[in-house]
């Protein structure tokens, strides 16, 4: 009886995903592009030049695959020396929702499905990644509006059609230095 009631509970959360980086590998997550560790509850990359290259200049990435749609994504990330912070959701086909964050700020981008998977930049922010230091973020995805919290700076909304489909799995990636990752959890 317990069990069943600790099943209700567990399925009434809405929890889709969690990693918390106890267990090197996991199902649903893919460590690419570099050589990823998993110790002490965060996963930890050191940007390779010869990976980044062979992957035309795109370095390090966690994907997970998880399928979602009204969804929240919460995780960490700590830089030291990463100069480009990437999360990208992607649906079955291409790619639906991007933040990069870079010294200019944080460019939020949409990805229209009659656009040839090419981006349409929606607004540049004045975040900027603290180095060293760990930042929260959360993403939280209901139908075509998208909100962004990101550390201390305030959570912004975004809107486009586009964001109103299913996604599939979503990245975490960077470039440059290292990055620390932590805590991800992904709920409806």
């Amino acid at each position: 009886m317990s069990l069943f009631l600790a099943s209700a509970i567990f399925a009434d959360d809405g929890l889709l995903f969690k990693d918390d980086f106890t267990i090197a590998k996991l199902e649903g997550r893919r460590l690419s592009r570099g050589d990823w560790t998993i110790a002490d509850g965060v996963a930890t990359c050191t940007q390779d030049d010869e990976i980044f290259k062979k992957y035309d200049d795109h370095g390090p990435i966690i994907r997970y695959d998880v399928l979602h749609t009204n969804s929240t994504v919460r995780f960490s990330f700590k830089p030291d020396g990463a100069k480009m912070f990437v999360f990208t959701t992607n649906s079955e086909k291409e790619h639906v929702f991007r933040f990069i964050i870079t010294s200019a700020g944080m460019s939020i981008r949409a990805f229209p499905p009659d656009n040839s998977g090419k981006s349409i930049a929606l607004t540049l922010e004045k975040v900027l990644m603290k180095e060293g230091e760990w930042v929260t973020v959360e993403v939280k995805f209901e139908g075509s509006e998208v909100s962004v919290k990101i550390g201390d700076y305030p959570e912004k909304k975004y809107q486009d059609a586009s964001f109103d489909r299913p996604k599939v799995n979503l990245t975490i990636g960077f470039s440059y230095g290292t990055l620390g990752v932590k805590d991800l959890l992904v709920r409806k």
